[in-house]
């Protein structure tokens, strides 16, 4: 779908695991960042 539409696919943070030993709320930071920035 994504190349149809010319879309860039981003990697974001579950909400159910701990990555990158990030606290939630900074994972949820970066992830509206790049949703943020995704649609400039």
């Amino acid at each position: 779908l994504a190349k149809e539409v010319g879309a860039k696919v981003e990697t974001i943070y579950t909400i159910e695991s701990k990555e990158d030993d990030k606290t939630y709320l900074q994972r949820m930071d970066e992830n509206l960042a790049k949703i943020a920035e995704s649609l400039k």
